[in-house]
């Protein structure tokens, strides 16, 4: 039997764009970015739950140098298909926060060249502690800029086995003043390091 309270809760659901059924599907970077590029001259508050993202492969400069954004909400993307984010949320300078980091599926990303380069605010990087970055191979400019960074305790128990290139991953990084976390890495692998922490 399907009560008024069910059909309300559906219409809530429909509503906030929560179904999955219900989801705006984006098949590569172009849709995702323009659809994107819409709503952030509307809003400097970016609620993107409503979109699916499990068929784009490179999410290659989806935010870049849109300055005007304060807060994204990625909750629930499934980026499991994706090869890169290079430069995805790079010169986003007013960006304070990036919710549903925590839950991203990085598995398949191969390079995460320039992925935070220029975002000067952003709070939350601990959220992506978690991360298995296993086939990851640059690292180049990932954290550039990144000025809320104090410390690299966030990345202490990353895998950085297979990365190639960490070139400037933490360069210009004015507030960064304790490395130590990431004194034992392995780095044998590693065939460009420099300047990785230059200021």
């Amino acid at each position: 039997m399907k009560t008024l309270k069910n059909y309300i809760l559906e219409k809530l659901v429909i509503k906030k764009g929560k179904s999955k059924s219900n989801k705006i599907k984006v098949s590569d970077i172009q849709e995702l970015r323009k659809l994107i590029i819409e709503r952030s001259n509307t809003s400097h508050d970016l609620d993107l739950t409503d979109i699916d993202v499990s068929e784009v492969e490179s999410f290659n400069k989806t935010f870049a140098f849109l300055s005007q954004i304060t807060s994204i909400d990625i909750t629930g993307w499934d980026v499991s298909n994706a090869v890169d984010m290079m430069y995805m949320f790079q010169g986003c300078m007013n960006l304070k926060e990036i919710i549903g980091l925590d839950d991203l599926d990085v598995s398949n990303i191969e390079s995460f060249e320039g992925t935070f380069s220029g975002c000067q605010v952003l709070e939350n990087l601990e959220d992506i502690s978690g991360w298995d970055i296993n086939k990851c191979q640059s690292t180049y400019s990932m954290f550039r800029k990144c000025n809320m960074i104090k410390d690299l305790n966030f990345i202490r128990d990353w895998d950085n086995a297979n990365i190639k290139t960490m070139s400037l991953m933490f360069g210009e990084c004015d507030n960064l003043a304790d490395v130590s976390a990431i004194k034992d890495w392995d780095v044998s692998n590693v065939e460009r390091i420099d300047g990785i922490f230059n200021n």
